[in-house]
């Protein structure tokens, strides 16, 4: 049954895989441009702090308080070189792109599934076929997700994004052949 109240149409279980698919489009993709801002910082210290480093002979550094702050991102940077091959960053931002990948292209064949009904004005076999291979789908990218244990607050802030992006009211509830 719909929120509404209404009969349940078995069409409702496309429009919520497709609203479920748009949510995770949203979330991998919040989740994925977290861990490259995490990655580019990582990058970024042990740029500037590497021996090497252009900026390295800067005058800036020789005076008091340019000892402290070199000091201080060399230390940053030592710590960074060291915790960054255990984060797994390129790793997971690797995982992370794949299943976002995945998501968008689940979220096109749903769609184009939803177009199709809501031109016909029909929920037939083929739609019901095509819906059930992007279950499959769905059900082979969920063994695939980077993450155990999902953030609830994202999710929660996403969903109402979706709801308002995808209300009831905009989904045709067709006849069932």
């Amino acid at each position: 049954m719909s929120s509404n109240g209404q009969v349940q149409n078995p069409v409702w279980d496309l429009y919520d895989h497709l609203r479920s698919a748009c949510l995770n489009i949203k979330y991998y993709g919040a989740r994925l441009q977290t861990i490259e801002r995490q990655n580019f910082f990582i990058e970024l210290i042990l740029a500037i702090a590497a021996p090497a480093a252009a900026i390295s002979g800067w005058t800036i550094w020789t005076t008091a308080p340019g000892k402290v702050v070199w000091a201080l991102l060399a230390g940053v940077a030592a710590l960074f070189s060291v915790a960054k091959p255990l984060l797994g960053l390129p790793k997971r931002i690797k995982k992370y792109e794949a299943v976002l990948t995945g998501y968008r292209t689940l979220f096109n064949d749903l769609d184009e599934i939803r177009v199709s009904v809501s031109q016909s004005g029909k929920y037939g076999p083929k739609e019901r076929e095509e819906f059930k291979k992007a279950r499959d789908r769905r059900n082979d990218l969920s063994l695939k997700e980077p993450e155990s244990k999902p953030q609830r607050a994202l999710i929660k802030t996403l969903e109402e994004q979706v709801k308002r992006e995808y209300p009831e009211a905009k989904f045709i509830i067709p006849e069932v052949i």
